[in-house]
Protein backbone atom coordinates (compact mmCIF):
# COMPACT_ATOMS: atom_id res chain seq x y z
CA UNK A 1 0.00 0.00 0.00
CA UNK A 2 1.24 3.31 -0.94
CA UNK A 3 1.00 5.49 0.81
CA UNK A 4 1.38 3.19 4.11
CA UNK A 5 -1.97 2.20 5.68
CA UNK A 6 -0.23 1.32 8.90
CA UNK A 7 -0.54 -2.40 8.90
CA UNK A 8 -1.32 -4.06 12.10
CA UNK A 9 -1.82 -7.90 11.72
CA UNK A 10 -2.59 -9.87 8.31
CA UNK A 11 -4.98 -12.89 9.33
CA UNK A 12 -6.49 -15.70 6.43
CA UNK A 13 -10.07 -16.04 6.69
CA UNK A 14 -11.27 -19.29 7.55
CA UNK A 15 -12.91 -20.93 5.22
CA UNK A 16 -15.86 -22.01 7.92
CA UNK A 17 -16.87 -17.77 7.76
CA UNK A 18 -18.33 -17.40 4.41
CA UNK A 19 -18.36 -19.03 1.42
CA UNK A 20 -17.82 -15.80 -0.61
CA UNK A 21 -14.28 -15.56 1.26
CA UNK A 22 -12.38 -18.12 0.57
CA UNK A 23 -9.12 -18.49 0.69
CA UNK A 24 -8.96 -14.38 1.40
CA UNK A 25 -7.48 -12.30 3.92
CA UNK A 26 -8.04 -9.49 6.23
CA UNK A 27 -5.33 -6.84 6.99
CA UNK A 28 -6.31 -4.42 9.88
CA UNK A 29 -5.24 -1.12 9.44
CA UNK A 30 -3.97 1.75 11.85
CA UNK A 31 -3.58 4.53 9.92
CA UNK A 32 -7.06 4.42 7.45
CA UNK A 33 -8.88 2.73 10.41
CA UNK A 34 -10.00 -0.12 8.04
CA UNK A 35 -10.27 -3.60 7.91
CA UNK A 36 -9.05 -5.09 3.92
CA UNK A 37 -10.53 -7.82 2.48
CA UNK A 38 -7.77 -9.22 0.30
CA UNK A 39 -8.04 -12.16 -2.54
CA UNK A 40 -4.38 -13.22 -3.94
CA UNK A 41 -3.87 -15.23 -7.17
CA UNK A 42 -2.79 -18.86 -6.61
CA UNK A 43 0.66 -18.38 -6.36
CA UNK A 44 0.05 -15.41 -3.87
CA UNK A 45 2.17 -12.71 -6.58
CA UNK A 46 -1.04 -10.77 -7.62
CA UNK A 47 -4.02 -9.08 -5.80
CA UNK A 48 -6.81 -10.17 -7.77
CA UNK A 49 -9.25 -8.04 -4.63
CA UNK A 50 -9.02 -5.63 -2.63
CA UNK A 51 -12.19 -4.57 -0.48
CA UNK A 52 -11.69 -1.69 2.01
CA UNK A 53 -14.37 -1.94 5.37
CA UNK A 54 -14.19 1.56 7.34
CA UNK A 55 -14.54 0.80 10.89
CA UNK A 56 -13.17 4.21 12.18
CA UNK A 57 -10.80 3.18 15.17
CA UNK A 58 -7.42 2.07 14.77
CA UNK A 59 -7.42 -1.98 14.47
CA UNK A 60 -4.41 -3.11 16.28
CA UNK A 61 -5.43 -6.64 16.40
CA UNK A 62 -7.94 -9.31 14.86
CA UNK A 63 -8.44 -13.12 16.22
CA UNK A 64 -10.95 -15.70 14.92
CA UNK A 65 -13.28 -17.72 17.00
CA UNK A 66 -13.71 -21.31 15.28
CA UNK A 67 -16.35 -22.11 17.92
CA UNK A 68 -18.36 -18.71 17.38
CA UNK A 69 -17.57 -18.10 13.94
CA UNK A 70 -16.65 -14.24 15.09
CA UNK A 71 -13.93 -12.12 14.37
CA UNK A 72 -13.03 -10.08 17.74
CA UNK A 73 -11.33 -6.86 17.15
CA UNK A 74 -9.03 -4.95 19.01
CA UNK A 75 -9.63 -1.67 18.43
CA UNK A 76 -8.19 1.90 20.24
CA UNK A 77 -8.54 5.61 20.29
CA UNK A 78 -8.74 7.34 22.87
CA UNK A 79 -10.24 4.24 24.66
CA UNK A 80 -9.68 0.55 24.06
CA UNK A 81 -12.57 -1.44 22.04
CA UNK A 82 -13.59 -4.45 21.04
CA UNK A 83 -15.35 -4.88 17.75
CA UNK A 84 -17.33 -8.42 16.76
CA UNK A 85 -17.09 -8.87 12.84
CA UNK A 86 -20.10 -11.74 12.41
CA UNK A 87 -21.86 -13.44 9.18
CA UNK A 88 -25.68 -12.28 9.60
Amino acid sequence: FVPSIGISRIIEINNNFSNKWKDNYFITSLRKRSLYRVEFDNNFTKVKTIEKIYVGKRIRDISYSKDKRFFFLALEDKESNLGILYKK
